[in-house]
């Protein structure tokens, strides 16, 4: 039996370590608090990169791990809505919308014809 590990959105632009006292840069990032709890002060081994590491060390048939990750086309009219109402985040190309740890990082696809992108 296959176990299946999800994690969704942790990009840059949502989990990125922020002082405690800055801005939220959008207002989807987790904040400061949630940010140091799921990256630790050393995000390559804090408590997030452990739970995919161990993942990781598991055999191949043993479980599937799947990142949802958000993208945005700021050109699309048809996202703008979305961006004005919650602030740009993972914006196509820009470094917000990579993998907030070099763990998770791997090749990004953009999100498939009939993909919903907000």
């Amino acid at each position: 039996m296959t176990t299946v590990l999800i994690t969704q959105c942790l990009q840059r632009d949502f989990v990125d370590p922020i002082g405690p006292h800055d801005p939220l840069p959008n207002l989807l990032h987790v904040g400061y608090s949630e940010a140091a709890r799921l990256l630790g002060p050393e995000p390559a081994a804090g408590p997030l990169a452990q739970l995919i590491d161990w993942a990781r060390g598991l055999a191949p048939d043993a479980i599937d791990l799947i990142h949802i990750r958000d993208w945005h086309d700021p050109g699309d009219p048809a996202q703008r809505e979305h961006l004005q109402r919650f602030g740009a985040h993972c914006l196509q190309g820009s470094p917000g919308r990579s993998s907030s740890c070099a763990w998770m990082s791997g090749p990004w696809r953009p999100p498939t014809s009939g993909s919903s992108t907000r």
